[in-house]
């Protein structure tokens, strides 16, 4: 059986880390790479490991940090996981996986990668793989391996919000602007960051990012999800021609992606929505990079729309008018939103 290796970084996880080590405790080897915890970290792994590295000086680079962890596994296969994610459903399942990529050729294992709440949002990332001076991380922030066989395993990730992220809430902000502005050939930063703008609502900021991104993209599932969000952007920017335009070629670039039919058709006249709703019925979300389900999205859509239209003083008119018609009886007041 090969030996397998568990690589972990992480920084002040006392409240989350041990969900994450119950899950992988039963791995041959667990490395632990502290960053610089100021509560009890350490205090709680070391009750499942004595592989504790607390020497390196954390810069900003979560490839060059994952890298120094991956140098210390002496596993003939390496399983990196943060400390607010859990491997489900078993590090057994996990040496499963192993035994049939090594029959295959596979150098690596792709994990689905989802949120705890409400599992609304999956995608695939190779967080399993071979001990090989060949595959390392790269990026310094959303790293990625130098190998990917596109080898999906029913091997899963879970990952919940830490309490740490509280202590640098605009860590993955900062980076990403380090990276594009000293680097500017790099791409999926480009993608990143303008993700990060359309977080904090910047628009405008946001659409010249994705714009850049695109001048230079060949990721076709990537390249969908940077059109959709420009849909996004321009609709909350009151231009839903420009909005519509990228919706459509979100879909052009991916007619499986559901959440881009769905959106358009939230931005189509009745005729034209009812139609786009029926296509919705054999799009699978095959091919998409980012799930993000149906509540998601459309709480987000609604969220925004009304934060840009704050003045709600029509509406306290509407309500007097009707009450100077239906005196004291009782009144249903209903909104119209999304009907499926």
């Amino acid at each position: 059986m090969k030996k397998l290796s568990v690589a972990i970084i992480c920084k002040n996880e006392a409240n989350s880390i041990t969900r994450c080590l119950e899950s992988v405790k039963d791995a041959d080897e667990i490395v632990i790479v502290d960053t610089g915890s100021i509560d009890n970290t350490i205090e709680v792994v070391k009750k499942y490991t004595d592989k504790i590295y607390t020497d390196y000086k954390w810069n900003d680079s979560f490839a060059e940090a994952r890298n120094y962890a991956r140098s210390k596994c002496t596993g003939d296969w390496i399983l990196t996981i943060d400390s607010d994610n859990e491997l489900l459903p078993s590090i057994a399942y996990a040496r499963e996986e192993i035994e049939k990529a090594e029959k295959n050729g596979y150098k690596t294992i792709s994990l689905r990668i989802t949120l705890e709440k409400g599992d609304r949002f999956s995608h695939y990332l190779p967080y399993l793989y071979k001990n090989d001076p060949a595959i390392y991380w790269k990026g310094a922030i959303h790293n990625y391996l130098t190998e990917d066989d596109k080898n999906m395993s029913e091997l899963t990730l879970r990952c919940w919000h830490s309490d740490s992220h509280q202590h640098d809430p605009d860590r993955s902000f900062r980076i990403l602007k380090k990276e594009v502005f000293s680097k500017p050939e790099l791409v999926r930063e480009k993608f990143y960051l303008a993700r990060e703008y359309y977080g904090r609502e910047d628009f405008p900021n946001a659409v010249w990012w994705y714009t850049e991104y695109l001048k230079i993209s060949n990721f076709g599932a990537e390249m969908a999800d940077a059109n959709l969000m420009l849909a996004r952007c321009y609709w909350y920017m009151s231009k839903g021609d420009l909005a519509r335009a990228f919706c459509l070629q979100a879909i052009q670039l991916n007619t499986n992606f559901k959440e881009a039919i769905l959106f358009l058709a939230e931005m189509s006249g009745p005729i034209n929505k009812n139609r786009w709703l029926q296509f919705t019925e054999g799009a699978d979300n095959s091919g998409v990079l980012f799930t993000r389900d149906k509540m998601e999205w459309t709480k987000d859509m609604y969220d925004k729309q009304f934060k840009a239209d704050s003045d709600m003083s029509r509406y306290k008119a509407i309500q007097e008018e009707i009450g100077s018609i239906v005196g004291e009886a009782k009144v249903l007041d209903m909104g119209c939103g999304l009907v499926y």
